[in-house]
């Protein structure tokens, strides 16, 4: 699936014309008006670290497994030593 699912959100936006202490009205959103030209991907993790820290984590291993894949495929490992 390419594409973001068809979703519709209620966000509260300001409204400088509303008088008084909360100046905010719902107003209806779809996924098209946020996600529009935008690339989105989902990390489901179990670690209990700040979003920045879990998303880093997660490029150094995605970066490590292309390294992996390069030696496989580029420079015919045949084998990889995980041995202290």
């Amino acid at each position: 699936m390419n594409t973001v699912p068809a979703a519709t959100f209620q966000t509260r936006v300001r409204n400088d014309a509303l008088a008084g202490p909360n100046p905010f009205e719902w107003q209806a959103v779809s996924s098209d008006d946020v996600f529009k030209g935008t690339r989105v991907g989902f990390i489901v993790t179990n670690l209990s670290r700040p979003a920045e820290r879990v998303v880093a984590f997660y490029n150094h291993r995605g970066t490590a497994e292309q390294y992996i894949k390069e030696g496989k495929y580029a420079i015919k490992w045949t084998r990889l030593s995980c041995s202290k």
